[in-house]
């Protein structure tokens, strides 16, 4: 995945810091932890956003008199050049789902192969509960 131009080696330790800072609240379940985590999550967040402001800033700056620069820089941020999310097989839509529904219909059938020949549990005798029973 290539890396934003605004991504910086200032960006990079802040993200690492609240990487690190969210292992040790996830391990230690400690609310200073979670408190350290929360505030790296808001700076890092402020800080990207600043970044971001100040790497367009310069090249709307750099490039003000040339309008096909400043188009180009437009459609690269709003990803106008995108490439097609839905896979060209030059199949119909129809075949498409069907080979889609047989992937995931082979694989459940694994699944259940692995897990031997017992049949699921039957369940005839449940007769249910009530929310009040639960609180």
């Amino acid at each position: 995945m290539e890396e934003a131009p605004w991504f910086d080696k200032e960006y990079r330790q802040l993200r690492s810091q609240r990487r690190y800072a969210e292992k040790c609240w996830k391990k230690h379940d400690k609310l200073t932890d979670y408190l350290l985590y929360k505030d790296l999550c808001f700076k890092a967040t402020h800080l990207a956003n600043q970044k971001k402001k100040q790497y367009f800033h310069r090249i709307i700056s750099v490039s003000n008199n040339n309008p096909k620069t400043l188009f180009r820089m437009v459609n690269k941020a709003l990803d106008h050049n995108q490439q097609q999310k839905i896979p060209d097989s030059g199949k119909g839509m129809s075949e498409l789902a069907a080979e889609f529904n047989k992937f995931f219909s082979d694989k459940i059938a694994k699944i259940r192969a692995a897990m031997g020949p017992e049949p699921p549990p039957e369940f005839e005798d449940f007769t249910g509960s009530t929310l009040a029973e639960f609180k």
